[in-house]
């Protein structure tokens, strides 16, 4: 569902000079929709399935912008640098976030390594046997999400929104 928003955020930079407002109110909607599993994380699966949608779709529009910018910020001989480090860190920041989800979700659930000993995780089929309910394990990661996406909201805010480069634009060369 990030496409759909990556193409919105595409075709709004063509048009608008502001370029930065399609993202910023997809991220903003971004966060609204994953505060709710956040106060309500027991959400029918189908509910989730549409607030996740919205999360992704405010996401997917800060692609281009980020893309976009960051190309038009550097002369046309770096660019393949920028984007080469651009995409290793968003990556990088990636694997890193969910490592960060994956240990939330595995300390919510009990699992404890460093404590020594076996490590004994409840499963899905032991609580549903017990009779408990697994959906406030997700509330951590969800929380953790939201927290991820106001610090990417800052960041957007605070990047320098520059008039865009069309192809005739003279570009400095290289000092």
């Amino acid at each position: 569902m990030s496409t759909p928003g990556s193409i919105l955020a595409g075709r709004a930079m063509m048009l608008l000079n502001h370029y930065k407002r399609v993202p910023i109110i997809g991220l903003s909607c971004s966060i609204a929709a994953l505060s709710i599993l956040v106060w309500n994380p027991a959400t029918p699966p189908i509910w989730v399935a549409a607030v996740l949608s919205v999360v992704a779709f405010g996401i997917g529009a800060t692609y281009p912008v980020g893309t976009v910018s960051i190309q038009n910020a550097v002369s046309r001989y770096q660019v393949g640098a920028a984007m080469g480090a651009m995409n290793f860190f968003r990556g990088l920041t990636a694997a890193f976030i969910v490592a960060i989800m994956g240990a939330i979700l595995l300390a919510t659930l009990g699992a404890a390594p460093e404590r020594g000993g076996r490590v004994t995780v409840m499963t899905a089929t032991a609580a549903n046997a017990l009779g408990a309910d697994l959906a406030h394990v997700f509330r951590g990661v969800f929380a953790f999400g939201v927290v991820c996406l106001i610090v990417s909201l800052v960041a957007l805010i605070r990047m320098e929104e520059r008039p865009l480069r069309g192809r005739s634009d003279e570009i400095p060369k290289p000092a």
